[in-house]
């Protein structure tokens, strides 16, 4: 089979519509993950015209919410354009990993590496809307500028600007600008042999700093500068601090790359087989040769990868969404595993794997195709409870959260804790104690919401795996004593006080 000409606007094309197929039978589900929940609510305070934190809270960097406000105060407030915003972020990405892969290989390997990303994305625990899928799209952009553009003084600085973007998104990706920094500030990556290396190092800093400084100036026009530092470092450095060790953390990220091989043997096995299959002679001559040389371009993304894989573990508890952000490397390097002639297991695999994610995917594409975004949302569980609420409530009727938070972005108001939109932030000490040291909230929230007997509870059909004891039998006592349950849909039931 000929492939396509590799232009950047084609793989952008094909990606796009590649990533469609996989993923847009994800509107048929409300709920894919509670974080992308929580994004979505933060995204419809932004759309509605609020700065990030302001009128819902959550841990997260700024920029998430902004873009997917954004896409939502162009295309309507809905899960349909949350999942857009995700797949466009896909696309993206797999068109930067093609690219990049084009620099070191052939060009079927080339397309190879982009499906193979687009692939790994397909599986159920990174299919929502996440930070992850937007920062890994700066983030592939500023490895490919900072290759095909090193040696431009306008190529450093875009380097800066896009991963300062990319952080903005996602907090770990700390550890890749400063190992940005420190190659351009090593002599590595100078503009070029003229010209002196702090001018490298300057239009690197220039760049990062414009985004910083563009999200900084929202805040400080809005008179919430304080509120953008809080949460962004008081929070975050405590949040991470309060979680699993450094050392415990990596090697899990480490270990769940070949589960999840195991687990999508269709859609990430190529991860281990190809390389695997490359240098199953002489295994350690071929480790040896894998330690990253930062003179070339295969060392350096090699290396970006470890520096990604050292934010991911040092920001704290992992779990596989944040698998994500290694794909992209991954699919580099089985696609460059490949030898430029073919081989009939390669196609072999190929087939198992179109094959694997044609029975992942196309069924709920077809359904999301035949039964159309707005008819799947209308019948949404949480989306009909709110609707029971609307109906049912006055002004100043208080609505307690402890699952299903989408039902903020349906009520378009805030939680009745400032720092709960995420449920479990309510008990979280590692949270709270930063956010009521710097006033932001009042101590007990919890306790106090509990004890306020708000009209309506929200809460899963299966017990509350965050609520311990003795919160759980305050909570379950007061439900007993004061509240019928009179609505349930789907996972979830809605408590009325009697």
């Amino acid at each position: 089979m000929n492939l396509p000409r590799l232009t950047w606007p084609t793989v952008l094309g094909i990606m796009l519509l590649f990533s469609f197929v996989t993923r847009w039978g994800s509107i048929t589900q409300e709920i894919l993950d509670w974080d992308e929940s929580t994004f979505i609510v933060l995204a419809g305070s932004v759309a509605r015209g609020h700065l990030p934190y302001v009128e819902m809270w959550d841990i997260k960097p700024p920029l998430f919410f902004l873009i997917m406000g954004g896409a939502m105060r162009v295309f309507g407030e809905s899960i349909v354009t949350a999942r857009g915003v995700g797949l466009v972020g896909v696309a993206i990405t797999a068109l930067f990993v093609t690219l990049l892969t084009a620099r070191l290989s052939c060009q079927r390997n080339a397309w190879i590496a982009g499906f193979l990303y687009i692939f790994a994305a397909a599986a159920f625990p990174v299919q929502p809307a996440m930070t992850e899928t937007v920062e890994l799209a700066f983030l592939l952009a500023s490895v490919f500028v900072l290759l095909a553009f090193r040696h431009s003084l306008f190529g450093i600085f875009l380097v800066g600007f896009l991963i300062s973007l990319a952080t903005l998104t996602r907090t770990n990706l700390a550890t890749t600008v400063i190992f940005y920094g420190i190659l351009i500030a090593s002599g590595l990556f100078r503009p070029n042999s003229v010209m002196p290396q702090r001018l490298g190092v300057f239009a690197y800093v220039i760049g990062g700093i414009i985004p910083l400084g563009a999200v900084s100036w929202l805040y400080w026009i809005n008179g919430e500068l304080d509120l953008f530092w809080i949460t962004n470092v008081d929070v975050v450095l405590n949040n991470a601090g309060g979680q699993r060790s450094f050392l415990l953390n990596g090697i899990l990220v480490l270990l769940a790359i070949p589960v999840a091989s195991v687990a999508f043997p269709d859609l990430w096995g190529s991860f281990l087989l190809f390389p695997i299959a490359k240098h199953a002679r002489g295994l350690w001559t071929q480790l040896a040769k894998m330690i990253p040389d930062l003179k070339t371009e295969g060392g350096l993304i090699a290396s970006t990868a470890i520096s990604v894989w050292l934010g991911m573990a040092l920001s704290g508890n992992f779990t596989w969404h944040h698998l994500l952000q290694l794909a992209p490397f991954l699919a580099i390097g089985a696609a460059v595993s490949l030898p430029t002639a073919p081989l009939k297991w390669h196609k072999i695999y190929a087939l198992i794997a179109l094959v694997g994610l044609a029975i992942r995917t196309l069924p709920s594409f077809t359904v999301a195709l035949l039964v159309g975004p707005s008819e799947l949302e209308r019948n949404f569980p949480i989306r009909s409870i709110a609707e029971y609420i609307k109906d049912q409530r006055t002004e100043d009727d208080e609505v307690l959260v402890l699952a299903g938070q989408l039902i903020y972005f349906y009520l378009a108001q805030p939680p009745m804790v400032f720092f709960a939109v995420h449920p479990s932030n309510i008990i979280r000490d590692n949270i709270e104690t930063v956010v009521v040291d710097k006033g932001l909230a009042p101590p007990q929230a919890f306790e106090k919401a509990v004890a306020s007997k708000p009209r309506f509870v929200l809460m899963p059909k299966e017990p509350l795996w965050y609520l311990e004891v003795p919160r759980a039998d305050v909570l379950h006592e007061m439900l007993a004593q004061s509240y019928r349950p009179t609505l349930e849909k789907g996972d979830f039931v809605l408590y009325e006080r009697l």
